[in-house]
């Protein structure tokens, strides 16, 4: 069984850091970057940007998020959810052999959603469904209720990413750039799931 890149399907309105602690990153004046003007929307920007590498490369989901996981056909065994931390099993709905979307009863699965790779199953196993294409549809809420919970070295990551962006915004430089000691990778990598 594969899953696909899950489809993000909302986010939370809050990021990961606050473009006031950027501002202050970067050694500027809250006055420099209005809230609306371009300046400022592009601080959100790097702000999101810094996000999702650092989502990407931890496992983890930082920003309170709905996703919808798509699969052909129900596991032998366990749906292994690539989500870290989930807070909901939304809903798992699947097409049926007669061609017919069916829900499974969120109470009737067994979900392990504390683990690092968090997981589902049925105690009496799996229906079938059509063999076809996206037959399934697990929808889960992953990530950080509020940006207060989501751990501090990934808070650090974000930022420190974020300000690399924007003090470095060409693709290249005539300066020789080194990794900083404790720099963006070791602050995730503190925060890194097991099975990436």
């Amino acid at each position: 069984m594969a899953i696909k890149k899950p489809q993000l399907v909302t986010r939370a309105d809050f990021t990961a850091v606050a473009v006031a602690d950027l501002i202050y990153q970067l050694r500027a004046e809250v006055e420099d970057y209005p809230s609306g003007s371009p300046q400022y929307n592009v601080l959100v920007a790097l702000i999101m940007q810094a996000t999702e590498w650092v989502e990407s490369y931890t496992g983890q989901t930082l920003v309170d998020s709905t996703y919808a996981v798509h699969l052909d056909a129900f596991p032998v065994c366990n749906i292994e959810l690539p989500f870290f931390p989930v807070s909901e099993l939304v809903s798992v709905v699947y097409t049926d052999s007669a061609s017919v979307e069916q829900a499974i009863a969120v109470v009737d699965i067994d979900a392990d959603l504390y683990a690092l790779r968090p997981q589902l199953r049925m105690t009496n196993g799996w229906p079938v469904a059509r063999g076809t294409f996206n037959a399934i549809t697990v929808t889960v809420k992953a990530g950080y209720a509020t940006a207060d919970a989501i751990p501090h070295s990934l808070k650090s990551a974000v930022l420190m990413l974020a300000t690399h962006l924007h003090e470095n915004a060409s693709a290249t430089t005539v300066v020789k750039l080194e990794h900083v000691p404790f720099g963006v990778r070791a602050m995730a990598d503190a925060n890194k799931v097991s099975w990436l």
